[in-house]
């Protein structure tokens, strides 16, 4: 029983000091790879965030856009669909109805 004691018994306990020091060194080494680790994480993370954010800009300029494109095309069906009572081609301004609004070169309409 004696033989799987490492010290004699009442005496206090006694470390190898090489062992000691590696598990140190060890610890030590671990920790610094956690840090580097973790700086490049958040210089990552910095690099992502300011790529969200120019793409929130944009998403935002898209937006608005496309909301000028939908008013660009409803009024372009409203042009169409009065377009669309006429005969063409129109070769004199008298075949056009009384109701239509012409403008001349001197920027005056019909019958002003």
């Amino acid at each position: 029983m004696t033989d799987s004691v490492p010290h004699a018994p009442g005496t206090p306990a006694r470390f190898d000091l090489r062992v000691t020091a590696a598990v140190l060194l060890t610890l030590f080494l671990q920790f610094g790879a956690l840090f580097a680790w973790g700086g490049q994480a958040a210089a990552r993370i910095g690099t992502l965030e300011t790529r969200m954010a120019s793409l929130a800009d944009s998403a935002e300029r898209l937006a608005r856009i496309e909301a000028e494109i939908a008013l660009g095309r409803h009024q372009l069906e409203r042009i169409e669909a009065r377009l669309d009572g006429f005969e063409l081609p129109v070769r004199n301004l008298s075949d056009l109805p009384a109701d239509v609004p012409v403008k001349t070169g001197r920027g005056r309409g019909r019958g002003q």
